[in-house]
């Protein structure tokens, strides 16, 4: 395929990663990867808490996390008296559920593809309360993400008492229209927790115009602030019904409240995260966002191509965003998840490649990521491997 023409306008921002350069990371998707003025701004907040760390955490943090949310609330397009910070959206999602009441026969909607650790913690909620989880199968292929929703809205029926819509899919990397997930089930009086793991950064991103009942973030994934960075979302009139999992010195008080301190933790990553905002935005959000789907989108066809792979949904912008899939089943058969990870090992092994290879439905997929960190070439690289490693 012709190599697309951009590259040389983009080395600069690259060399403000710290990415081994012997490893070609196309998995930015999984835990992100933080550039080294964020990081600098991190080590500096760090040592100003050791100096003092009284006077740091006791006296001056409240004040500077309301000023990072701030930043956060206008990048997300709420207030910042709707978001409180979270270590990730595990957490966040944990905190919303547990917090609800379920009764037995109650119905919890979570499309098939949703994040396992998600689907566990509905598993433990059912287990707990009597309710039960819907796992709505999703097949491919499909011509639009937009399939999925109207499949989503069509599940609902009067039993159903929470729906946990992930707004982009880990292991599928599809976009799913939240909105009108959302209107459907505020039409039926459905709570719904829109899982944005990857949204923020990835996707523009305006809360106030989604307007779900609780929507929760990564900021350490495509905002690129450090590790243990996310955000939770409640709407103003459930503020009451939410506490977070770990129950500390704001008992009693409503969201955002009771998350501004579960016990002594090091808050720089919450703290960092305006730098990150602000490295990112120096770049362009919009010029970022162009730049990832189009090398995410070209990167899976040079792949697919190299091993003969297919696309199980159209490429295109309204489906994908940094992220996609190429199904690689039919050079991979009998596909099982230990073989799926034995051939991620190997990769990494002898082509110092990291990508990871998602199982669903017994079909087998490889999911690559685009950053601006990213060249064509890599790409290139990954096929020629898997093509070499794969076999038939």
């Amino acid at each position: 395929m012709d190599n697309p023409l951009w590259g040389n306008d983009w080395n600069e921002a690259r060399a403000n990663w710290t990415l081994d350069p012997e490893v070609t990371f196309l998995n930015h998707g999984s835990f992100g990867a933080t550039p080294r003025p964020v990081l600098e701004a991190q080590s500096r907040l760090r040592a100003e808490m050791e100096r003092q760390p009284v006077l740091f955490l006791d006296r001056m943090l409240r004040a500077r996390l309301d000023a990072a949310l701030a930043a956060v609330g206008r990048l997300l397009g709420t207030h910042a008296r709707n978001l409180a910070f979270v270590p990730n959206a595990t957490y966040a999602i944990n905190s919303v559920v547990q917090s609800l009441p379920f009764r037995p026969g109650d119905e919890l909607l979570i499309v098939e593809h949703g994040y396992p650790a998600i689907i566990k913690t509905l598993m433990r909620i059912a287990d707990r309360t009597g309710a039960r989880v819907v796992r709505l199968p999703i097949a491919f292929p499909r011509e639009s993400t937009d399939e999925i929703a109207n499949a989503i809205i069509g599940a609902l029926n009067s039993r159903t008492r929470l729906v946990v819509l992930d707004q982009v899919t880990s292991p599928t990397a599809m976009i799913i229209p939240a909105r009108p997930v959302v209107q459907a089930c505020r039409e039926r009086g459905i709570l719904v927790m829109v899982d944005g793991a990857h949204a923020p950064g990835m996707l523009p991103v305006d809360l106030d115009a989604m307007q779900p009942d609780f929507w929760t973030g990564n900021l350490h994934k495509w905002v690129c602030a450090p590790k243990g960075a996310a955000v939770l979302y409640v709407r103003p009139d459930l503020a009451k019904s939410i506490a977070p999992v770990v129950t500390s010195h704001s008992y009693g008080s409503m969201f955002p409240e009771e998350f501004f301190w579960t016990g002594t933790d090091d808050p720089t990553a919450y703290l960092s995260v305006p730098a990150a905002i602000e490295f990112m935005s120096s770049l362009g959000w919009a010029r970022v966002h162009a730049h990832n789907f189009a090398l995410a989108r070209w990167g899976s066809r040079v792949v697919a191509d190299a091993v003969g792979g297919s696309l199980p949904v159209p490429d295109n912008h309204g489906n994908y965003g940094a992220m996609a899939i190429i199904e690689i089943t039919s050079r991979f058969n009998p596909p099982t998840i230990e073989e799926a990870r034995a051939l991620q090992a190997r990769l990494y092994e002898s082509d110092r490649i990291e990508v990871p290879f998602m199982q669903v439905d017994r079909r087998t997929f490889v999911r690559l990521s685009a950053q601006v960190y990213n060249a064509p070439r890599e790409y290139e690289r990954l096929g020629a491997a898997l093509n070499r490693l794969l076999p038939g």
